[in-house]
């Protein structure tokens, strides 16, 4: 997009764009913009147009040429002191047309300011009055001339295009050109915007109060469209011949004026603002003069200081960088060279030693013969952009790395990993985890961990990711069981994690698997091998009590002896009594009977038979415990102490498990009980009933 760029004074070149020049060359008034000291920086098309001047005629103070020499010296005057002032006027002057007429034009000029109030150049317009001046010189002429004239006044008036009325000395209305007529109507009114009726009021009256002139802009109804448009009203108090004074009014429609005004002052705090937000200034170096412009912007990005000579190439190239300075400058010396664009980024020291970021770019500007005259460019500040690209740079580097760490341990981990969607799709696995599966990478993509488990644990470990899902863990382990592809059973531990998900990626899951095989079947030998140490041990203790043993099965046959003999007695009796006989025979197979529950008993202690859980009464299996120990507690001096609640509640158990645990607890209070000596030794067995259907055995001793 081509850019015209308007040096100014303080906040360096003033530029407009494209759009806005096409919007000015289109304006049906011509257009102009001028520098700070006034020489000519931009014409529009149709101000070239009309005066039949090119572009670089008309430059800097060439517009001259196309004044009338007997305007030029007055013309020129009012031009200094706006520019002296620097205040908005307006002067009339005869401008040459390209056939060579002059016609008259209302030369206006307003400033142009940056935000901060400085000047950075002007707009001005020209419009064509011609008309308006012959009707005034036609007023002029009709009142010195005689009555008979006056028709001829009315026919030159109505004809003259712009807006003419004479009104009394008191504002009633006496002569409205045809152009009035036209623009106002039958409009019930003056046609007046309701915003501007107060200000045309006030200064009516001050006017009519004071004599002097009225000029004024405001907005009137026009009544072919009804649109308001912009009209530049200027009246004047002068008499007759006869005495009578009269307002002579002459009005210029200047609503294209003011739109391209408009247009222009919003474009201009538009670029304004975009340069302050991209951090963007203009720059300008005229090689005739080899002389560098520059906005504030630049030099404040720059760290210029009040009194800093930057009007030479040389003095912005020793800013730059040492290192960066000289293709910076070969690249600035090829683009004069070749009259190419220039493009380039480098860093400026600034005078405190800090570092900035510029990137500048620049457009040659050629005249008609195609002789370079000027680069018109851009500069902005990329300090923080390079900052953010240095440190995404840098963010970017130590990711790779870090994933470049994370993939070596992930691929060369001892344990398995496994990468899981939340439904439990295998993402990634390790060489490790394929192996202790037994498959390929490839193949173990198409199942679910759930999948590959043991039917066992696929529930209870379902439950653990549910629970992790929903934010009741953040990890769990488990020790379960993997089918691999060969068929044979695995043990493997998971410590299972939810990992988060970020902008780009979802939730996973990750589990560090490692096959425990080999310790399961240890820990089940070592299990066994305790299991049977214990009842090497059991036994053992056992052997401690052969005497009460002995002593329980003596009981019984002893009876069956003595019973034995009384039966003989009673069959031997004449007569043999025979109702005693058999009451000794049945106290002889009751005794028997007994004998045998004690030596079945002790081999149920002795052998390991199958788990038969019954209903049984724990106080029942604790006597049948004590008589089994019998006066064993005795011989070790220890002092029995049992009591036992009468209202226990049934437990369902193992009877032979049960009596070898009571048995158990009881021998190892006994052992505990050997060492003390000097007091009474004591075990005591106790029953109670403890809250619900619940029952409490506590065996308990005084010894070590």
């Amino acid at each position: 997009m081509s850019t015209i760029r308007l040096p100014a004074a303080g906040d360096g070149p003033h530029s407009v764009d494209g759009q806005l020049r096409a919007v000015l060359d289109a304006m049906p008034t011509l257009v102009w913009l001028a520098a700070p000291d006034g020489a000519a920086v931009y014409t529009g098309q149709r101000w070239l147009e009309y005066t039949g001047l090119s572009a670089e005629q008309a430059r800097g103070w060439g517009w001259n040429a196309a004044v009338h020499e007997a305007d030029i010296n007055r013309l020129t005057t009012h031009w200094q002191t706006l520019l002296a002032s620097g205040a908005r006027g307006e002067i009339e002057a005869r401008l040459r047309r390209s056939d060579g007429q002059y016609r008259w034009f209302l030369f206006s000029a307003a400033p142009l300011h940056d935000d901060s109030g400085r000047l950075t150049g002007w707009c001005g317009t020209n419009i064509d009055i011609d008309d308006r001046h012959r009707a005034e010189e036609a007023r002029t002429r009709a009142e010195d001339s005689p009555q008979s004239t006056r028709r001829q006044f009315h026919a030159v008036v109505d004809n003259i295009p712009a807006l003419i009325a004479i009104h009394s000395r008191s504002g009633e209305v006496e002569l409205l050109n045809r152009a009035a007529q036209e623009y106002r109507g039958r409009q019930p009114d003056d046609g007046v915007h309701p915003d501007d009726q107060a200000m045309l009021i006030g200064a009516q009256q001050h006017a009519f109060a004071t004599g002097e002139p009225l000029e004024l802009e405001l907005r009137l109804r026009r009544a072919t469209d009804g649109a308001y448009r912009w009209c530049h009203m200027r009246s004047i108090l002068a008499s007759d011949d006869d005495g009578v004074a009269r307002w002579y009014t002459v009005g210029t429609d200047i609503h294209d004026r003011k739109t391209a005004e408009d247009a222009l002052r919003r474009s201009e705090a538009f670029l304004l603002e975009v340069q302050r937000l991209s951090r963007t200034g203009g720059w300008r170096y005229d090689l005739a003069m080899d002389l560098v412009e520059t906005s504030a912007t630049i030099q404040r990005a720059c760290g210029v200081r009040p009194g800093d000579d930057i009007s030479r190439p040389t003095s912005w190239f020793d800013r730059v960088h040492p290192d960066d300075r000289p293709a910076v400058q070969a690249q600035f010396e090829c683009a004069i060279r070749d009259k190419t664009e220039y493009r380039a980024g480098y860093r400026v020291v600034l005078p405190d030693g800090s570092i900035r970021y510029q990137y500048a770019t620049g457009h040659p500007v050629t005249n008609d013969a195609g002789d370079l005259v000027e680069f018109i460019g851009a500069s902005m500040d990329m300090t923080e952009h390079w900052l953010a690209t240095t440190e995404r740079g840098l963010a970017e580097e130590a990711l790779s790395k870090s994933e470049e760490r994370w993939r070596a341990v992930f691929e060369n981990s001892a344990i398995g990993v496994a990468l899981t969607d939340l439904s439990g799709r295998y993402l990634a696995t390790n060489s490790a985890y394929q192996n202790m599966l037994g498959y390929t990478e490839e193949e173990i993509g198409q199942f679910t961990f759930l999948e590959l488990t043991h039917e066992d644990f696929r529930e209870s470990n379902w439950q653990f990711v549910t629970e992790l899902l929903e934010g009741k863990r953040t990890q769990f382990q488990i020790e379960k069981q993997y089918r691999r592809k060969d068929g044979k059973l695995i043990w493997v531990r998971n410590n299972v994690s939810l990992v988060p998900g970020t902008k780009s990626m979802p939730r996973f899951i990750m589990a560090l698997s490692e096959d425990i095989t080999e310790r399961k079947q240890t820990e089940e030998t070592l299990r066994r091998t305790q299991a049977e140490l214990a009842h090497v041990a059991w036994v053992a203790s056992l052997g401690e009590m052969t005497a009460s043993i002995a002593h329980e099965v003596n009981q019984p046959l002893a009876a069956v002896v003595a019973n034995g003999h009384a039966c003989l007695r009673w069959l031997s009796a004449a007569p043999p009594n025979l109702p005693k006989a058999v009451e000794a025979a049945e106290r002889i197979v009751k005794d028997g009977k007994d004998a045998g529950e004690v030596v079945r008993r002790v081999r149920a202690l002795f052998k390991r038979t199958a788990i038969e859980r019954v209903r049984l009464d724990l106080d029942e299996v604790i006597g049948e415990v004590l008589r089994l120990l019998d006066s064993y507690p005795a011989r070790k001096h220890v002092s029995l102490d049992v009591v036992l609640a009468p209202d226990l509640p049934p437990v369902f158990a193992d009877r032979v498990q049960l009596q070898q645990l009571l048995l158990n607890l009881m021998l190892n209070a006994l052992e505990a009980l050997e060492p003390v000596s000097g007091r009474v030794k004591q075990l005591s067995v106790r029953s109670t009933r403890a809250e619900g259907q619940r029952a409490v055995i506590q065996i308990s001793d005084n010894g070590i």
